[in-house]
C-alpha cells in the first residue's frame, strides 16, 4: 500500500495485487525451481569470480537466505551480527 500525503489531499494506491496474478499454468513445483533458480542465478551475478565475502546477520530472513545461497554454490562466507547486552541496560546517546 502506498500512501501519497499532500497539502490537499491524502490517496491511497495499491502497487501489488496478489488476488490478480495470473495463473501460469505451471505446477507449484516448477514455479518455486523458477524462483530459486532466478535468486542464486543473481547471486552468482553479484558474486562474479569471488570465493569468499562477508555478510551481516540482521536476524531476518533476507539475511539468512542470502547466506543460505552463498554457501550453497560454495562461497566462503564470514558473518557478523550485532547484539546489544541485554544486561547492559537502556543504551543512552
Amino acid at each position: 500500500m502506498i500512501v501519497e500525503i499532500t497539502r490537499d489531499q491524502v490517496q491511497y494506491k495499491s502497487y501489488w495485487r496478489w488476488d490478480r496474478i495470473d495463473s501460469t499454468g505451471e505446477s507449484e513445483a516448477a514455479r518455486l525451481e523458477a524462483v530459486h533458480d532466478a535468486f542464486a542465478h543473481a547471486i552468482a551475478r553479484r558474486m562474479g569470480n569471488e570465493q569468499s565475502t562477508s555478510a551481516f546477520l540482521s536476524g531476518g530472513l533476507d539475511s539468512r537466505l542470502i547466506v543460505a545461497a552463498l554457501r550453497e554454490r560454495g562461497t566462503r562466507v564470514h558473518t557478523v551480527n550485532f547484539c546489544p547486552d541485554r544486561n547492559a541496560g537502556p543504551i543512552s546517546g
